[in-house]
């Protein structure tokens, strides 16, 4: 087996700024998607009403549907929301590269957008069933090479 010779300070200091410009990059996309998570949850909440008028949502009663619904959008936001403020402190090399604070935020920027992808079609599946799937539709079109493609290794 080959040993892998200590970095230098120089290539060490390369390897953090890479990985700080990779929150600087999320910073905008999990805040959109914070934002974006938490104005579904004010639409849930205030068209309550109409959800529960539907007898049943896919296999689930329309009541225990609402309670999934919140659960999820809740959870999505507040991924979001920490990752955000992860990657902030990240960015302004407050939080070492590798620490568990810095993985914590990477953590919660790589699950956040397939949360999203699932959450979108289920704020729609109410008011438009299909319109639901076509979003799930793409979602795994766009997300499943994404997330199964290997990585490129840099030289």
């Amino acid at each position: 087996m080959k040993e892998k010779k200590p970095l230098t300070k120089e290539e060490q200091k390369k390897k953090d700024d890479d990985a700080m410009r990779y929150f600087e990059d999320s910073i905008l996309i999990l805040g959109f998607l914070g934002g974006i998570s938490l104005a579904a949850l004010v639409l849930v909440l205030s068209e309550k009403a109409n959800i529960l008028d539907a007898k049943t949502i896919l296999v689930f009663s329309a009541d225990t549907y609402f309670q999934i619904l919140t659960i999820v959008l809740a959870t999505v936001s507040a991924i979001c929301v920490m990752g955000c403020l992860t990657a902030q402190r990240a960015a302004a090399h407050i939080i070492e590269a590798g620490s568990r604070a810095w993985k914590f935020g990477y953590w919660m920027h790589n699950i956040s957008f397939p949360a999203f992808l699932i959450t979108l079609p289920m704020v729609m599946f109410p008011f438009a069933p299909m319109a639901a799937w076509v979003v799930v539709l793409v979602g795994v079109i766009f997300a499943v090479p994404t997330l199964l493609l290997p990585k490129k290794k840099s030289k």
